[in-house]
């Protein structure tokens, strides 16, 4: 008897020490569980990104409520309600800072390399321009020589602004100057590409005169000015061919524009 009740005691006896077989039940249930701070912590969490949301991102998400809230219920054919999507406040704030930065993937690009090679050979040719005629006591001193002062503007004003804007592509100051840049280099790369052909005319025929006439210019001033004709030809060409890329990135922009207006009136229409 007594060897029964012990084993009936060390039964009812729990791992902590009560008396009582339910006892480990009837704390696990008075207690709250271990983790609970699990389930408080994400409710803690929306309480505050309410509470500490900018007053801007507020009002917006409110009026984004309320168009919806209109486009819903009162949308009809005769009174259509026209939405109105508002970009986010952190997409609005960073487009009014401008970052300076390297954009490595436009030097790569074939705009960028075409308009260092312009720079290059405009260099060149004004190099080769500016140091012919030494044996006839300079550039000026030569016969026609304000055909020279046109080709040495017309070097210097188109490669100086292909650098610059080279630089303002590659930095991205670009994009403090919101115009249409595709319109722009067809027109401004066009005119360069008419003033080459006139600049390296004019030196062209300079150099005809001169084997012509006989006015006693030498063979090696001569070449020089060939040479000048033949990179201020090959210069138009390539300001022709940045114009005519900028010409077919212009066509492809608007095209897309009149989609999008197409499309906006349907909806209009709808």
């Amino acid at each position: 008897m007594d060897s029964f009740n012990s084993e009936i005691s060390h039964l009812t006896q729990s791992q902590d020490g009560s008396s009582s077989l339910f006892g480990p039940i009837e704390r696990q249930a008075t207690h709250p569980p271990r983790n609970q701070g699990d389930l408080i912590q994400p409710m803690r969490e929306n309480i505050e990104k309410n509470l500490f949301m900018p007053l801007n991102l507020r009002r917006e998400q409110q009026q984004n409520k309320q168009i919806l809230e209109t486009n819903e219920g009162k949308r009809t054919k005769k009174n259509p309600v026209i939405e109105t999507r508002t970009q986010p406040f952190h997409m609005l704030q960073y487009e009014k800072n401008i970052v300076l930065m390297m954009n490595k993937k436009y030097c790569c690009s074939c705009n960028a390399l075409l308009r260092i090679l312009q720079v290059i050979l405009s260099l060149v040719t004004f190099i080769c321009l500016v140091t012919s005629g030494r044996r006839e006591g300079g550039l000026l001193l030569l016969p026609l020589a304000w055909h020279f002062r046109v080709m040495i503007f017309v070097l210097l004003l188109t490669s100086l602004t292909s650098l610059l804007v080279w630089i303002f592509n590659v930095t991205g100051l670009i994009l403090l100057f919101p115009f249409n840049w595709y319109l722009i280099d067809m027109v401004m790369y066009s005119v360069f590409s008419v003033l080459y052909l006139v600049g390296s005319s004019l030196v062209a025929s300079v150099v005809d005169l001169y084997q012509k006439m006989g006015t006693g210019v030498s063979e090696g001033t001569i070449e020089q000015l060939v040479v000048c004709v033949v990179n201020g030809y090959f210069c138009m060409f390539l300001y022709g061919l940045t114009a005519f890329v900028g010409y077919k990135q212009w066509r492809i922009q608007y095209k897309l524009y009149q989609r999008r207006r197409l499309l906006e009136e349907e909806e209009f229409d709808i």
